[in-house]
């Protein structure tokens, strides 16, 4: 947000340098830099007293002018109406860039002769210095001006730049900035008069308000001015709204936009000869009910967006623009002022869905209090009578049904030293407060009855007190002070450290983290839908901002994909990715169901071209060898399933189980879905572990020492001839079974024309050890006999003979 400096130094009395307030206004928590704002086109532009006029002798119109600039003199042939001895002008010399009020564009000053005689400059109208829109006669400067004085450093103003924490809507309003600088500064304030003269017609008999919305509208207040004159409004009023990034349009809509800017209630003016049945009513927006807004487009609406109408349409959508029928224009006499407090979040939801924001809707997004509106309502009615002229009817139009009215909370100085680790005496304490706005009374030895100023509708409990102490007295100025107490002992979140040394794991395999978003198009969720866990369909938002970002995932997989695409287009080389994220599964009746998964994916060569090494792809065993090692980090025994999901290839899935868990899956994506996601390299494989199930079994695990062995292990290679269709976890979880097994690899795969049709041979090498005596070769041998009579039994293996 932007204020010119000016106005703020009008309202305080602290006199100080723009650098030092933006200083201490950031120290006290509002961001706020300095933007010096000089008027670098006004050069060789100066500031001139007029010491005589003299008619031309050659031009009835026409007069000759004496104007000294500091110590020199110079003649200037003017024409200007309202040109007068002893002024103090803006005098442009040769040399000057103004603007040519009859192009618009910008033209260097000569001197010159006009009607035979010599002119050696310019008197300006505002206009030609580009300062405002008024030609019509010579811009008149402050008896105060000085002669000779450069005309840029006389208007040369300050703009502050504010950053807005979003709990202090009170920061986007002149008064409250000011309230902030005075209470710093142990400054007064000059707070606007509100008073007004008023007729002998009450308003009540000339217009009628109805809210039908109590909730969302929590005060409506009006006035009526009769008889008003639509104009420019003066240049000091358009001068700051320039400043503040506000473009001027009429004096009435200026007057709107100047007070919301001064006081912070937004306020709306309507045409009243163009309201139907002169009432409004306040209501929530019909099922398809459309409106033109003010800046000419039509929006369609529904419940419960709010409107203002009047008897017949809606006029205004509440809290953000007024209605382009009942637009004051030139030809308006009769204006109705608007200034309400509208439900916050309503005006967020309807602004979000209709793409509309606007610094009225910004404001009341924020919050505010319902007492807020009739000053802002006063305030604007008495600068429109001052500006505008007219007739203002008796009284104002005022629901108030739920005005929050002063607000007290109380603050014991016992709570302001706990939290602040020092002491403040009372007396600043209360200074401090009262400079803020507040009224904080004695209600005991060191407790505080503190009444809340109609402004700051951010506080409403002790602590909000104390912070702002805190900040106005500085932070810097509160002492450090060391713990002396101890640090309470808390045992460790078994989801959380989860988490990190699953990350920990997969980085140090060669894995990058990735985030993505949790929205999915229309097209991404019906390409999933095949392989989704959940057969409802995906939760969709009802206003998403975008069209990509229509539904809520319910699986990982897809994002990796797309992650996978975008990443292939600027290299071929090794990806190995891995997300902790949310899926979020529909549930009838109630608040989907979150879940969290680990999902990861590999592709492409494992190693770069290289002449010591064959290239390789990443495939499903290097996910398997993945998974395996994040099984070890927990101390798991990890087994594998057939996998029957849809969204890999058959054969080469897996479900992993752990203790007779199952904890995830893992395989290469079908060649189908990845010309979907416009892959055209194969393979991919996915592995994903549901974090749930992993931590539940996590829970339940105690790690128990292991000494290292005493005792010499025996090696053995055992191949065997099976059918094509067992898996290789199939027959280690026989193999298992064997007391004496410390570990089964299989090393080797075989296909050839040996092995019969149907067949495969897989050869395992099996580690045996005991941890009470040294095995000899027959203790080794029945073992291997006792494993290969289980293999026949249940799957039906033999040992490969040739």
């Amino acid at each position: 947000m932007y204020m010119p400096f000016s106005w703020l130094d009008e309202m305080v009395e602290s006199k100080l340098s723009p650098t030092i307030v933006a200083e201490r206004l950031t120290m006290a928590g509002l961001e706020v830099t300095t933007l010096p704002q000089s008027n670098d086109e006004l050069a060789n532009c100066w500031v001139g007293q007029v010491l005589s006029v003299e008619p031309h002798h050659n031009a009835d119109r026409l007069k000759i002018c004496k104007v000294i600039v500091g110590e020199q003199e110079f003649q200037v042939v003017c024409g200007a109406p309202n040109v007068a001895e002893n002024q103090n002008i803006a005098f442009a010399a040769a040399g000057a860039s103004l603007v040519n009020p009859q192009t618009g564009n910008k033209e260097t000053l000569t001197n010159a002769k006009i009607r035979g005689v010599t002119s050696e400059g310019m008197i300006c109208s505002e206009k030609e210095l580009g300062l405002g829109e008024d030609e019509s006669g010579i811009l008149i400067l402050p008896p105060n001006a000085i002669h000779g004085q450069p005309l840029h450093d006389l208007f040369q103003e300050t703009i502050l730049e504010i950053e807005i924490p979003a709990n202090r809507p009170d920061g986007l309003s002149m008064l409250g900035l000011a309230h902030e600088e005075s209470a710093i500064f142990n400054t007064g304030i000059s707070e606007p008069p509100l008073e007004f003269p008023e007729s002998n017609v009450p308003i009540t008999n000339q217009m009628h308000v109805e809210v039908k919305d109590l909730d969302l509208c929590g005060r409506y207040t009006a006035s009526l001015v009769t008889g008003i004159k639509v104009a420019p409004s003066p240049k000091w009023m358009q001068d700051r709204l320039i400043q503040c990034g506000m473009r001027p349009i009429n004096n009435v809509v200026d007057i709107t936009n100047y007070v919301m800017l001064e006081s912070g209630q937004p306020l709306h003016a309507f045409d009243f000869n163009k309201i139907n049945g002169s009432t409004i009513v306040v209501r929530q927006a019909t099922s398809g009910e459309s409106f033109i807004g003010l800046d000419g487009t039509k929006r369609q609406l529904r419940p419960p967006m709010l409107v203002i109408s009047d008897a017949k349409r809606a006029i205004g959508l509440a809290g953000i623009i007024g209605g382009a029928n009942t637009e004051v224009s030139s030809a308006t006499t009769t204006v109705l002022l608007e200034a309400a407090s509208f439900h916050a979040f309503n005006t967020r939801r309807t602004g979000t869905e209709l793409r509309l924001r606007t610094e009225a809707s910004l404001r009341f997004e924020k919050g505010e209090r319902t007492s807020l509106p009739p000053i802002g309502l006063r305030r604007a009615t008495r600068l429109l009578l001052e500006l505008a002229g007219g007739t203002a009817s008796k009284g104002i139009i005022d629901t108030k049904p739920t005005d929050q009215g002063s607000q007290k909370v109380k603050l014991t100085m016992r709570r302001l030293v706990s939290l602040l680790g020092a002491k403040i005496p009372l007396k600043e304490v209360r200074r401090t407060l009262s400079a803020l706005g507040f009224n904080p009374i004695m209600a005991g030895n060191s407790t505080l009855e503190v009444t809340v100023p109609y402004w700051r509708a951010d506080i409403t409990i002790e602590d909000d007190l104390i912070e702002e102490v805190a900040r106005v007295i500085g932070y810097d100025k509160i002492p450090t002070t060391m713990l002396s107490t101890s640090i309470p002992y808390r045992k460790a979140d078994l989801y959380r450290t989860t988490k990190e040394k699953l990350r920990d794991t997969l980085t140090g395999q060669g894995f990058q983290e990735i985030v993505t978003y949790p929205l999915i198009s229309q097209e991404i969720a019906n390409i999933s839908s095949d392989w989704s866990t959940t057969t409802s369909e995906p939760l969709k938002l009802y206003n998403p901002l975008r069209p990509e970002h229509k539904f809520l995932r319910t699986e990982l997989a897809s994002s990796m994909l797309m992650t996978l695409t975008s990443n292939r287009r600027f290299d071929d080389g090794p990806i190995l990715l891995f997300e902790i994220g949310r899926v979020y599964l529909p549930n009838p009746g109630d608040l989907p169901q979150e879940n969290e998964l680990l999902t990861a994916v590999l592709s492409g060569p494992t190693i770069l071209d290289s002449w010591l090494e064959t290239p390789s792809t990443f495939d499903f065993y290097h996910g398997k060898g993945a998974v395996e090692g994040i099984m070890q980090v927990f101390g798991l025994t990890e087994k594998y399933a057939r996998c029957d999901e849809q969204l890999f290839h058959p054969g080469r899935a897996a479900v992993i189980t752990s203790d007779g868990k199952v904890i995830g899956q893992i395989g290469e994506v079908l060649p189908h879905t990845l010309t979907q996601f416009n892959i055209e390299k194969p393979p991919v494989t996915i592995f994903q572990i549901h974090l749930n199930e992993l931590v539940s079994l996590l829970s339940s695990y105690s790690a128990s020492f292991m000494p290292p062995p005493k005792f010499p292990a025996a090696e053995r290679d055992l191949a065997l001839l099976v059918d094509s269709n067992l898996t290789a976890g199939q027959i280690l979880n026989v193999i298992y079974r064997e007391p004496l097994i410390q570990k089964a690899t299989l090393f080797d795969v075989y296909t050839g024309s040996q092995v019969p049709k149907g067949k495969r041979s897989l050869a395992y090498r099996l580690l045996f050890q005991s941890n009470e005596r040294t095995l000899i070769a027959k203790e080794v041998d029945q073992a291997i006999s006792k494993i290969l009579a289980a293999l026949e039994v249940e799957l039906g293996a033999a040992r490969r003979q040739f």
